[in-house]
């Protein structure tokens, strides 16, 4: 009896370390990971929409300066990524090129990605922003692949 106790006991142990170990692999913060620098960036599948700097995007944001602090050019290749992807990390987006990740915004999250459209206005009876913003909105929604770099 005491020995099948004993044994008892150590199985409860041992699968107790092993639980354990497996547990606490698990949990290691992404910021340990360190990505290998020759490898080549990942595609995924991303949730592209697109705005415009004007107050009818942004809102009290429309100073035309980005979260990163880059004051807003016309033709610049901007895109509003998750707050965990660094300023400044490269973003390939499938038939449209590459932008660079300045900005951020409150539905930005998981695959989501934002495309900044500031041009000069192609009609005379509209304003820069009012061109934009059209320019954005025919862009609408879009579900690309996207290949990020993060610097």
């Amino acid at each position: 009896m005491i020995r099948t106790l004993i044994i008892a006991l150590f199985a409860v142990v041992a699968i107790g370390i092993a639980c354990w170990a497996v547990s606490s692999q698990a949990t290691v913060p992404l910021s340990v990971y360190t990505p290998d620098p020759e490898s080549q960036p990942q595609a995924i599948l991303g949730n592209i929409s697109a705005y415009c700097p004007g107050p009818c995007c942004c809102q009290q944001f429309s100073d035309m300066i980005t979260a990163s602090g880059h004051r807003i050019r016309y033709g610049d290749r901007i895109v509003a990524a998750p707050s965990n992807t660094p300023f400044g990390t490269i973003v390939e987006i499938e038939g449209y090129g590459q932008f660079t990740v300045e900005d951020r915004g409150g539905a930005i999250t998981d695959n989501k990605l934002d495309v900044l459209f500031y041009e000069k206005s192609q009609n005379p009876n509209m304003t820069d922003i009012e061109w934009s913003h059209q320019q954005a909105l025919i862009f609408g929604r879009k579900y690309l692949q996207v290949k990020i770099d993060i610097l």
